[in-house]
């Protein structure tokens, strides 16, 4: 799936996107997370780690949108 996020265009699936997050503890967040083998994810951190970006580069709404548009199923706690 093509992806815009902070005006670059990336290729990727959620298949990807969790396979960047193999090896990576889940933080404590806020309000939204994701599933991911198990372990419940933040949204920004997730966004992050999988396209290599500061969290201060991106908002929450913008990894919520990208997240669902990859087929994520978001959670709020």
């Amino acid at each position: 799936m093509r992806l815009k996020v902070r005006g670059k265009l990336y290729d990727t699936t959620k298949k990807e996107v969790e396979k960047r997050l193999f090896n990576v503890e889940p933080e404590i967040g806020r309000k939204y997370f994701v599933e991911i083998r198990g372990s419940y994810y933040p949204i920004k951190q997730v966004v992050g780690e999988a396209f290599s970006l500061p969290r201060a580069e991106f908002i929450t709404q913008e990894a919520y949108r990208i997240l669902r548009n990859l087929g994520f199923k978001i959670i709020e706690r």
